[in-house]
């Protein structure tokens, strides 16, 4: 007999107290095959999730890509006209060229 105990667990059980050992073995595996069904739908929600991550992530890698190939859109200078200050040791300024 499944005691009141176990009922509260995961499944309320009261309603099968009374039922034979192979009408129990019937809602037992009716239970698992339900919980079966989760773990399989969970488990294609889980793939679908993981190629529509990696569809994204390859979406982001050729923007970054046409980014870097983009020339015309580059803010930095290859020939800078800018003179640095040259320091010593000590970091006092030196010279300017």
């Amino acid at each position: 007999m499944v005691s009141k105990q176990r009922a509260d667990v995961g499944l309320c059980l009261d309603d099968q107290l009374y039922l034979t050992p192979s009408e129990l073995n019937q809602t037992c595996q009716n239970v698992h095959s339900l919980l079966k069904m989760r773990d399989e739908e969970a488990d294609k929600q889980y793939h679908l999730r993981e190629v529509e991550d990696k569809e994204a992530a390859d979406f982001i890698s050729q923007l970054v890509q046409q980014n870097s190939n983009d020339s015309s859109g580059s803010s930095i200078a290859k020939n800078s006209n800018k003179r640095k200050a040259i320091g010593d040791s000590e970091g006092h300024t030196v010279k300017k060229p």
